[in-house]
């Protein structure tokens, strides 16, 4: 079962609406996995990982940055018709 095998689950910067589900549905959860479960701001995310391996929106020194996923989306791509005679 997948929370046995997580070590830390970290929630950076999560809007105010997860902390208070997360208040309620923890009490439900098994006391071991809901402790692996943690909300954190940017600040505190270089307290459990290296600044290096931090990607720069988040604070880090990471020169990592994902690809952006929409200038090669298909919808993204001007749709062309050819042209029936």
């Amino acid at each position: 079962y997948y929370p046995e095998v997580l070590g830390q689950a970290l929630l950076v910067d999560a809007p105010w609406i997860f902390w208070g589900f997360w208040k309620l549905f923890s009490n439900l959860m098994d006391p071991v996995v809901a402790a692996k479960i943690k909300f954190i701001n940017r600040n505190e995310l270089k307290n459990f990982i290296d600044p290096d391996q931090i990607p720069t929106e988040l604070g880090g020194s990471s020169g990592f940055s994902f690809p952006d996923a929409h200038k090669n989306a298909p919808s993204a791509q001007p749709a062309t018709m050819a042209k029936v005679d």
